[in-house]
């Protein structure tokens, strides 16, 4: 048995006799550093722009936009059409005067 176990260790240490080193390609590490320095750049906001997060924030927006307009035309309208016959006279000067 104790055979055996010697011979097999013998072989996996020839085995790791045999391996060769494996090398990279040239600027191999200079792309790295470039990759990590481009992805601290972007870290300098502190603020990760997910699209979990963004799809929600411009819905949110979009409605409340669409309800502000909304008010917004409900009001100017209600002015306009109480004011719309006094001030196309006032703009054209045709005021009625009365005599009485």
């Amino acid at each position: 048995m104790k055979n055996t176990s010697i011979s097999l260790l013998e072989d996996h240490l020839q085995l790791l006799d045999n391996i060769q080193e494996v090398g990279t390609d040239a600027f191999f590490y200079t792309r790295v550093r470039a990759r990590l320095e481009a992805r601290k750049a972007g870290e300098e906001w502190g603020f990760r722009l997910r699209p979990s997060l963004a799809i929600p924030a411009l819905t949110l927006l979009l409605v409340l936009n669409g309800f502000l307009l909304f008010q917004y035309t409900k009001t100017n309208n209600k002015k306009d059409s109480a004011y719309s016959i006094q001030r196309f006279a006032t703009d054209y000067n045709q005021s009625i005067q009365t005599l009485y």
